[in-house]
């Protein structure tokens, strides 16, 4: 593993000294879309089910001077605008996303993103901003690291056919996707039944209010569904509702057209990409990764996820090679 390392990191270095790996480079004349999802404390993200999913406001700060550097930031809606007119940047373009609308999003990511000046897009399941509601990731998630502090990690295994125990959370949770909505509504009844407590209130989902506060500063506010299903999973009646009534709540919530569709968990096939196209949204973006030029569909557009955990060196220092060349798509599995 160490001489490994030491392999990746001499190359992302080498490459980064002779431009290789530069985004004016590899990315000029395409369109980049980085995805985030939670925004925590370290003490907070070694406590969230899916750790994965989250950078810390210190690794936010330091990817937005990283991307600011390289890149013109701004929401996808207006790059998606800029890249479509083929209108000149003097720097390449780059959406920042941000997936779930969680409320540590306005709490800890906004006043990152003020202090450098950049805007981003926020994608909202609807029903749960007006409800409150976890989505079930978060609730399959808590339920199963509730079950392990309290003892039932055999029970919940049970459950979900499965050995639990916390290395395997994450796994877990993947595991659930391939069920069926009515199944998977169940599993997180079950998994609810069998442990006593709720989700944190830190894990909590932003708000109307919250949304307001975002957009009125320039951010956008895009939609991710009324209700977080798997799309490919949904018939073409629930597919509609999904992708229609949900950007009706956010126009008629913010008083502004949404033209911008993030598919929950990134999940799109042909006929939820032409759904999509149908509910009247200018694109849609996936989780496969990699930069978008001519030749991609505007509703399944490429994203680069973000985790500080990829991009770190043999040190265990955040890098900038390392981060450089995972954009570049020269290896993306570095």
């Amino acid at each position: 593993m160490a001489a490994k390392a030491l392999v990746r990191d001499l190359a992302a270095g080498a490459l980064q000294l002779v431009g290789g790996s530069a985004p004016g480079r590899r990315a000029a004349g395409r369109l980049t879309i980085a995805t985030f999802h939670r925004v925590l404390p370290e003490a907070l993200r070694a406590r969230y089910p899916l750790p994965g999913l989250c950078v810390t406001p210190e690794e936010l700060d330091w990817f937005l001077g990283f991307f600011q550097q390289r890149f013109e930031v701004m929401p996808l809606a207006k790059a998606w605008r800029l890249y479509q007119a083929g209108t000149p940047t003097e720097r390449p373009l780059l959406a920042l996303t941000f997936d779930d609308g969680e409320r540590d999003n306005v709490e800890f990511a906004w006043p990152v993103m003020r202090r450098h000046g950049v805007r981003g897009s926020f994608y909202l399941a609807t029903d749960h901003t007006g409800s409150g509601a976890p989505i079930w990731h978060d609730q399959i998630g808590f339920a199963l690291l509730r079950a392990i502090e309290q003892g039932k990690a055999r029970e919940a295994g049970a459950l979900l056919g499965r050995q639990l125990d916390a290395s395997s959370v994450a796994a877990c949770i993947e595991a659930t996707k391939s069920l069926t909505p009515t199944e998977r509504s169940e599993q997180v009844a079950r998994l609810s039944d069998l442990t006593t407590g709720e989700v944190p209130g830190w894990a909590a989902l932003m708000t109307w209010s919250d949304a307001r506060v975002l957009q009125r500063a320039g951010n956008e506010i895009g939609s991710h569904s009324l209700s977080h299903p798997l799309l490919p999973q949904c018939d073409d009646g629930w597919l509609e509702r999904e992708l229609q009534e949900s950007k009706a709540r956010i126009e008629s919530e913010l008083g502004a057209p949404v033209e911008t569709f993030c598919y929950p968990n990134g999940d799109a096939d042909e006929r939820v990409a032409r759904a999509a196209e149908r509910a009247g949204y200018a694109c849609a973006v996936t989780t496969t990764w990699g930069m978008n030029d001519d030749s991609v569909d505007p509703f399944l557009l490429r994203r680069c996820d973000i985790n500080a955990e990829h991009v770190v060196d043999r040190t265990g220092q955040l890098s900038s090679a390392r981060l450089q060349l995972r954009l570049s798509g020269l290896q993306p599995g570095l």
